[in-house]
């Protein structure tokens, strides 16, 4: 278990330099690796290894990325943009100002979450 740590390590610092070269992860890789740390984080509950206010932390952290989720279904490539953004919100995409039909803009804020 001591090569999970340090595997964390290494994602962290190669999403930091990535950051700096403006390379995103995908949005599919990023909520994949943010859904292994909560498992892990988890197990590590389930094996007294942490405390009930890490996990806690970690999921108030993590709670405002949900919104994540839905993107890796989104179509980025649509043309013209849609005139709404989900079929479940009333919203039009005016109202979002661009940023959330702005496929870099999610892959930075995924990437983000992760780090």
């Amino acid at each position: 278990m001591k090569l999970v740590p340090l595997f964390f390590l290494i994602i962290g610092l190669t999403s930091i330099t990535f950051f700096y070269y403006d390379i995103y992860f995908s949005i599919t890789i990023s909520v994949a690796l943010t859904t292994f740390i909560l498992f892990f984080f988890v197990y590590q509950l389930t094996k007294n290894r942490t405390g009930i206010l890490i996990c806690l932390l970690l999921g108030i952290y993590l709670l405002p990325f949900i919104h994540i989720i839905p993107f890796i279904w989104f179509n980025f490539d649509s043309y013209p943009k849609p005139e709404q953004l989900w079929w479940w919100d009333g919203y039009p995409v005016i109202y979002t100002l661009g940023y959330m039909i702005d496929e870099q803009t999610i892959k930075l804020t995924a990437m983000l979450g992760l780090t």
